[in-house]
């Protein structure tokens, strides 16, 4: 690497520095003035990757004391091997035990702690690449679990059929549910609400969305929170219940109007850590003509109100239909699974503003962490 620097343009050497700078620049906020408390640089544990303005060089941030702190560099032309991109997660099992890893310093880091089962979880046979050395995380650099170690050079892992856990923190919309139909449109989070019955409740989010891709983005909120969080305004219109709005993402994706089904039963459940002011419910979206004959009483898992953050794991045995239904027409947990369309994290309560942020979601025993950092 130092090689390669020594014989590039002294131009090139110019447009791959100061890396920090920039990101301060465009996005730090400074000291407010007046006041000794500074405010909010970035979200500790999040990370994100900068490159210069002629796209020779990349750098990996991770914010560590509310600060952005380099971690690798890659230039064109480097002979570093890129075995992974800073701040992407991956599951990985080894017979009963499931391991979370987090990509660090160019190298997979073991993520929190190993989950076991009583019985062997299911996997197929991909490996992933090996690292060409063990690397110890910076001292000022710091991530999720601090027992976190470095994974040796020689070892291979699988990684498990169920779909990897999403991080709110690591800036992406996106959950890769492993299950997309083709059309690219799964896992992104939506919004919905009682609007259709006559309420009028919304979410009011921390920060404006948008991207340079979509003014719907909520990328913005995710690194401004660390998940994907904001204040649940449930206004009761005209309603003749309590009001409700929730956040959601389609499994296999969406044919323009409707979401796709498909057989998710192979995660086994779900894990969540969230935080809530008011008890919220993970709820089981199916299609439109499955949804009208049970009357939209859907299989939901309670969930406890939790300001603190606290994580739930839930077996598709855990959903059930409300206690208020009487209808003819039953299904479970475990039924619904098989013909998913959705997952919805629903707020509904009495008029009023409630806080919340999902900071993970992923399947059974998916290794979510314990609470939101």
């Amino acid at each position: 690497m130092k090689k390669k620097f020594l014989i590039l343009p002294v131009a090139v050497m110019w447009g791959c520095t100061d890396y920090a700078g920039q990101w301060e620049d465009s996005y730090g906020v400074a000291f407010a003035q007046g006041s000794s408390t500074p405010a909010l640089i970035c979200v500790e544990g999040t990370t994100t990757a900068l490159s210069d303005d002629q796209g020779n060089c990349t750098t990996d941030f991770i914010c560590a004391n509310n600060a952005w702190i380099p971690q690798n560099t890659v230039c064109k032309g480097s002979q570093q091997q890129r075995i992974c991109d800073e701040g992407i997660g991956t599951s990985v099992v080894n017979g009963s035990c499931i391991t979370n890893f987090l990509c660090i310093n160019n190298a997979w880091v073991v993520y929190g702690d190993p989950i076991c089962t009583p019985t062997p979880v299911s996997s197929s046979s991909i490996t992933i690449p090996k690292s060409s050395s063990s690397v110890k995380r910076s001292s000022s650099s710091v991530v999720r679990s601090s027992s976190s170690k470095a994974r040796s050079s020689s070892s291979s892992v699988k990684t498990s059929t169920a779909f990897p856990t999403w991080y709110g923190g690591d800036g992406f919309e996106q959950v890769d549910t492993r299950l997309d139909d083709g059309s690219e449109t799964s896992g992104y989070w939506f919004v919905y609400g009682d609007a259709e019955d006559g309420g009028a409740s919304k979410i009011s989010w921390p920060v404006p969305l948008g991207n340079e891709y979509s003014p719907d983005a909520k990328e913005p909120v995710l690194l401004h929170c660390g998940g994907l969080c904001g204040t649940a305004v449930l206004d009761k219109g005209t309603l003749t219940y309590n009001p409700f709005v929730g956040v959601g993402f389609n499994v296999a994706g969406s044919d323009g109007h409707y979401g796709v089904a498909a057989d998710a039963s192979a995660w086994g459940g779900l894990c969540i850590t969230y935080r809530s002011a008011v008890a919220p419910a993970l709820e089981l979206g199916l299609d439109d003509a499955t949804e009208r004959s049970i009357g939209y009483a859907n299989p939901a898992a309670s969930l406890p109100k939790s300001t603190a953050g606290t994580m739930k794991n839930l077996a598709w045995t855990d959903f059930k239909q409300p206690s208020w239904y009487r209808g003819d027409t039953k299904i479970g947990g475990e039924a619904a699974a098989k013909q998913l369309v959705s997952v919805k994290f629903k707020i509904q309560a009495s008029t009023g503003k409630y806080d919340f942020n999902i900071c993970a979601i992923g399947p059974y025993n998916g290794g979510c962490p314990s609470t939101c950092f």
